[in-house]
């Protein structure tokens, strides 16, 4: 059996992209790369399972650049990512790539961009386009991206896509591209509906499986801490304290979590941001370049947020809430160990989460061991030694000599000795106490929660239309949720027409929505289990059910539970404020909308903004 090539030299590339490579320091290819390459410079179909951090974007890159002739001012190739940071990210991968190649252009078109600037860039004709499946379905149907000579498609996390609700976009995107043309899809994990993708849609296809890799395996120490919820905080000030890292990702549920727990690590000492949905995209770039350039420690993000967050330095991804399934957990922890790097992944989860751990075990074919929290004692010993080698390597350049006669001085009025007085000074320097713990949860509520304040408020004077009733959902701005998205997946999974979802109104962490009093039970149950922006929608009625507390209570239980019916009389009740009526009117073209395109279009998850 032959070996495996050692050298880009020896997968087959082109002269003028191997010199590139040269110029970029590229010298022995990664295993995703060493198995992709020749099998798309052969023009095969190749289907990989492939985490984020394994060289993906060069093994589709280099071998189908080889394929563009510039002379042909038309999209050849055509990549599909699930988020615009990717889209930019393997945009730029390509640009660099392509320094060598005269005249290849290549297009990053995503949702949240003007369309102007893209629709300008493409008249003057794209050799590659990436974007995310919104914006490229868009730009097709208004007849502005033509995949006429498309080449090559790329499906980039795949997975990614379909937890993200991109899937029947994606398929129709794939049935406007030829017949006859080259396709790759890389993807993390393969559940059954990207296996489905790629059987209708690829032609014999090459498979290969990173399995040293899969979850990041090779490069991950992966841990686990049994921890109670109330404990969480002051566990985690001691894990920043004791671990010695390069740059830490920490994963919380909320956007409000992010704020609060950021601000309490600034103020135990280390340099934090929060990255959420409500952050502007360049304060978002702006705090992704300041953790890759060392400016900054310590991010903490929702699941959301993170997405295309891919920065080499992370050295630990901690998992303060542990995610809602184990592909979750394979994308956060994927974040680290990256470019040949080790990385350490520790996730908090209660007692009662404990048979958690054989899922992960199972799904990143690797082994979680038990973490244990350093003690105040460990925590102190690392502070000293950490000191004492700051303190050996400033003494390499000698003291100023207005320094040394000021210590002369000092020695002369105390009349101490040197080492007391060194050690004065370390004391000084140094934390009073090995550890304080800081609370993560309560002083960062007063600002950062404004919004909150005023929920329970907002719940109560949200009287329903005639007929009507209040239900909550379990999804909100955390996940940067839109009126339509709600609307979609109520009108498809649940089968209510347009007429029968009235007003909206979008929370931080869930949203109220206004549905038929006499709601069948069937429809109640199915939008329970419905999915909107990964999170299920858990839905029920504000008036007279709580969600559940536990797993004893089944959903068939909370839909059986007999419905009371506020009939309050005040002039609120019978009054829908400014808020409302203007939440209406703007859903009501989308109603339409969804209401058409539920008779014909099958049931999916509901698409997520790009």
């Amino acid at each position: 059996m032959a070996s495996e090539p050692t050298t880009f030299t020896d997968l087959g590339l082109p002269a003028q992209i191997l010199k590139t490579l040269e110029a970029l320091d590229y010298r022995n290819p990664t295993p995703v790369q060493s198995q992709s390459i020749p099998t798309l410079l052969a023009g095969h179909d190749l289907l990989g399972h492939a985490p984020t951090g394994t060289g993906k974007t060069a093994a589709f890159s280099l071998p189908l650049l080889a394929r563009i002739d510039s002379k042909q001012a038309s999209p050849q190739l055509l990549v599909l990512t699930p988020t615009r940071e990717l889209a930019i990210q393997v945009t730029a991968a390509i640009q660099g790539y392509s320094k060598g190649l005269p005249g290849v252009r290549t297009l990053a078109i995503y949702g949240g961009q003007d369309y102007g600037p893209q629709l300008r860039q493409l008249r003057n004709g794209q050799h590659i386009v990436v974007g995310t499946p919104g914006r490229v379905m868009d730009h097709i149907r208004r007849g502005t991206l033509d995949l006429a000579d498309l080449k090559a498609l790329v499906l980039d996390e795949a997975d990614e896509m379909l937890n993200m609700g991109f899937l029947e976009d994606v398929e129709w995107i794939l049935e406007q591209a030829p017949e006859k043309r080259q396709m790759a899809l890389f993807s993390a994990t393969m559940p059954k509906e990207i296996s489905r993708i790629a059987k209708r849609f690829m032609t014999q296809p090459k498979t290969i499986a990173i399995e040293a890799l899969i979850g990041a395996k090779a490069m991950i120490q992966q841990q686990y801490c049994l921890i109670a919820a109330k404990e969480k905080p002051s566990a985690l000030q001691r894990m920043l304290a004791f671990e010695a890292f390069d740059a830490v990702l920490i994963f919380v549920r909320t956007k409000l979590q992010t704020v609060s727990v950021a601000e309490a690590i600034t103020r135990g000492g280390h340099q934090a941001a929060a990255i959420h949905g409500d952050l502007a995209q360049n304060q978002r770039e702006q705090i992704i370049r300041r953790l890759s350039k060392g400016q900054l420690d310590i991010v903490v993000a929702t699941d959301v947020a993170a997405r295309g967050l891919d920065v080499d330095r992370i050295s630990h991804v901690i998992n303060y809430d542990p995610p809602h399934d184990a592909e979750t957990y394979v994308h956060r922890i994927g974040r680290t160990g990256r470019a040949g790097r080790s990385g350490r992944a520790i996730i908090f989860l209660a007692k009662r989460d404990e048979r958690r751990i054989k899922i992960l075990e199972r799904e990143t074919q690797n082994k979680l061991t038990q973490y244990a929290l350093p003690s105040a004692e460990m925590i102190r010993s690392k502070q000293l030694k950490d000191f004492k080698e700051t303190l050996i390597e400033a003494l390499k350049t000698p003291p100023s000599n207005d320094l040394v006669s000021t210590m002369e001085s000092v020695m002369e009025i105390s009349g101490l000795d040197t080492i007391t007085i060194a050690a004065t000074i370390a004391q000084a320097l140094l934390p009073k106490k090995a550890f304080a713990p800081v609370s993560l949860d309560k002083p960062a509520q007063p600002k950062a929660s404004s919004q909150d304040r005023a929920i329970a408020k907002n719940e109560q004077h949200f009287s329903p239309a005639k007929g009507m009733a209040v239900f909550r959902i379990a999804v909100g701005n955390d996940q940067s949720v839109e009126a339509r998205e709600i609307v979609g997946a109520i009108a498809n999974e649940g089968g209510l027409n347009g007429k029968e979802i009235g007003s909206i109104r979008i929370f931080a962490d869930h949203t109220l929505v206004e549905l038929p009093n006499a709601l069948p039970r069937t429809v109640f149950t199915a939008l329970k289990n419905t999915w909107v922006r990964g999170r299920r929608l858990g839905i029920y009625r504000l008036e007279t059910e709580q969600p559940p507390k536990s797993k004893r209570r089944s959903n068939a239980d909370s839909a059986r539970k007999k419905p009371t019916q506020s009939r309050s009389k005040s002039p609120v009740g019978k009054r829908r404020s400014a808020t409302t009526s203007s939440a209406k009117k703007a859903v009501s073209p989308v109603k339409k909308r969804a209401n058409a395109s539920a008779k014909t279009a099958p049931k999916s998850r509901a698409k997520t903004k790009d």
